[in-house]
């Protein structure tokens, strides 16, 4: 079954979605900027990834922590459950995170979704030499 595009104006025409690269010098914003991009499309996703060695020491993420914690609460998603898990410090785990993406999108369409789920995959500060990157 193929899946008619999203339904989602941030998603665009082609329904590929954006891959964005944000490169600058520590300091600069990055992180910061990647949350305004986060904030917006966390009320479209089904789910959400952040992958960063800095997670728990960058402020920037402290807000999108909350929100994402917040939306998961609200819509039954058990994070003690490894393949929901939404926060990482590294990418040792992104096997799991893809085969929970893969679960998805196979389910939609056993149950004849028009659209595949969508997810969001922040992956950010890997090259800190503080996580297996």
């Amino acid at each position: 079954m193929r899946f008619l595009q999203p339904k989602h104006p941030q998603i665009g025409p082609a329904g590929d979605g954006p891959r964005i690269v944000l490169a600058a010098q520590s300091g600069m914003g990055k992180s910061s900027a990647a949350a305004v991009l986060f904030k917006a499309y966390l009320p479209i996703v089904e789910r959400a990834y952040i992958i960063s060695s800095t997670l728990h020491l960058d402020p920037a993420y402290q807000e999108p922590m909350r929100l994402l914690k917040e939306k998961y609460k609200q819509e039954g998603v058990d994070v003690d459950d490894p393949e929901e898990q939404p926060f990482h410090e590294d990418l040792s785990n992104l096997k799991v995170i893809m085969a929970g993406m893969v679960k998805r999108t196979r389910e939609a369409q056993e149950q004849g979704d028009s659209v595949a789920p969508l997810t969001y995959l922040w992956v950010d500060d890997l090259m800190t030499g503080s996580g297996t990157a």
